[in-house]
């Protein structure tokens, strides 16, 4: 089953919960109330319906539509799943705003409205501004490192630990990059150009090294906004059959220059 056909299953599944529970909420109760009463024109059936049911239904229905909405809107502002109001203080700063109304304004509908909704916007530009304003803070950001092969024409040296200065791709569709780079630099290290591969087999000209997940990488590292590096170890020359690979020498070449790497990023944070 594909993507979009669990999507739609969802989707009816989630309607037909949410049309059976408005439909339980009308009916059911300490009086029930059924079709044949409401079209027999039954004087408490009509008046519980129109008077208390159905608003009251109606209004748990947009309530809870705007709950998912502001849940969603913030979960893709701050792009964290678990995001929610509480998280920046915008249902402390509503409710207090609701209690300044109810003891300083009024006590009616439309001021506390109107005060809760300023109080939690409110909140939103204080968590913000204290956020902007805090010394030292930081900012993520992704290095990805692998092992790759090495072109025959090229320089680099099985073995070799390099930083990646431009991954080139072809054979995507139109709307990715053919060629993306890094946003920040990994000090130390030879630079390389690198391929990934992709389904058509074509080797972008110019190309040192070469792996198969690097441009998808950088597409999702830009997509997001989050700066981001990549740094390779050469296993193999392109074109050797995988028993003669050193990839455990990579490896562990690898992680010496990653450990170097974050030694020189945390002497770095610290003298900020």
């Amino acid at each position: 089953m594909n993507n979009r056909k669990r999507t739609a299953l969802c989707l009816l599944g989630a309607a037909l919960c949410v049309f059976m529970t408005f439909g339980a909420a009308l009916a059911l109760g300490r009086y029930p109330i059924t079709p044949a009463a409401l079209l027999a024109g039954d004087a408490m059936a009509v008046r519980t319906f129109t008077v208390l049911r159905l608003p009251r239904a109606v209004m748990a229905l947009i309530g809870g539509f705007g709950l998912g909405a502001a849940g969603f809107v913030y979960q893709t502002v701050f792009r964290n799943p678990l995001a929610s109001p509480d998280i920046i203080g915008v249902s402390s700063g509503a409710s207090v705003g609701a209690a300044f109304a109810i003891l300083f304004v009024s006590s009616g509908a439309l001021s506390t409205t109107v005060c809760a909704f300023a109080g939690g916007l409110a909140a939103v530009f204080l968590s913000l501004g204290l956020a902007a304003a805090a010394p030292g803070r930081s900012k993520m950001s992704l290095v990805l490192a692998g092992i790759a092969g090495v072109y025959p024409a090229s320089e680099v040296a099985v073995g070799e630990v390099v930083a990646v200065a431009e991954e080139r791709v072809e054979g995507l569709p139109e709307r990715y990059a053919d060629a993306y780079r890094p946003t920040f630099a990994v000090p130390g290290l030879r630079t390389a150009v690198s391929n990934s591969v992709a389904r058509s087999g074509a080797a972008p000209a110019g190309a040192e090294v070469e792996n198969m997940e690097g441009a998808a990488f950088f597409a999702v590292a830009a997509a997001l906004g989050v700066p981001a590096a990549e740094v390779r170890a050469v296993s193999n020359r392109v074109g050797e059959p995988f028993g003669v690979w050193r990839v455990a020498d990579a490896c562990e070449a690898l992680a010496r220059e990653l450990a170097l790497l974050v030694g020189e990023i945390g002497s770095v944070s610290s003298l900020d």
